[in-house]
């Protein structure tokens, strides 16, 4: 025969409702603050993928602006071909084109163009110098991706300086249509 301490005029906890309970509530909380963890994660990645996708679709873009002098009719004539859901392009005008990029959260993508993610620290070192570097790149003439975003859809709209009103009347003018 064991013997149990009670205190005196209390019943011994054996019941499961004692310790049964409060490790349910536990189990509960621990399972829901690691589904909110994983599916952070997913998001965060997914947007990460939006993102280099976005700077490569910028990239094609703005290497056909450059050297054709004329806004692309698609990404594809751009020579963008992967086809994404969260990146559309529309060409407004022989002079102006929309881009627009949907990211599921808010945030900072924490990348340097090779790809590889920034330590913490090195990427709040960088931001911390202000105007000397910034991802507030606010010119309407050439398209670029800032590494901060709001959820949702975000969209530029571009009218690049290269192609001026003149060249695109001149060229409408000897029938061509500038893609």
């Amino acid at each position: 025969m064991t013997s149990t301490y009670t205190v005196p005029g209390s019943k011994p906890h054996t019941s499961w409702l004692y310790y049964g309970v409060p490790m349910g509530v536990l189990l509960v909380l621990l399972a829901t603050v690691s589904i909110v963890i994983y599916l952070t994660s997913r998001a965060q990645q997914a947007d990460q993928a939006t993102y280099r996708a976005a700077q490569t679709a910028a990239e094609s873009i703005n290497n056909y602006v450059n050297k054709k002098e004329a806004i692309p009719a698609d990404l594809a004539a751009a020579g963008y071909t992967a086809k994404r859901s969260d990146i559309a392009f529309h060409r407004d005008s022989q002079a102006a084109y929309t881009f627009c990029v949907v990211y599921h959260r808010a945030g900072t993508v924490r990348m340097t163009s090779a790809g590889a993610d920034l330590p913490a620290a090195a990427f709040d070192a960088l931001a911390s110098l202000g105007d000397n570097y910034s991802d507030a790149y606010t010119s309407k003439d050439y398209l670029y991706i800032p590494a901060s975003h709001l959820a949702g859809r975000q969209c530029q709209t571009i009218t690049p300086t290269n192609i001026s009103v003149v060249k695109v009347l001149d060229k409408a003018a000897n029938g061509h249509t500038g893609s």
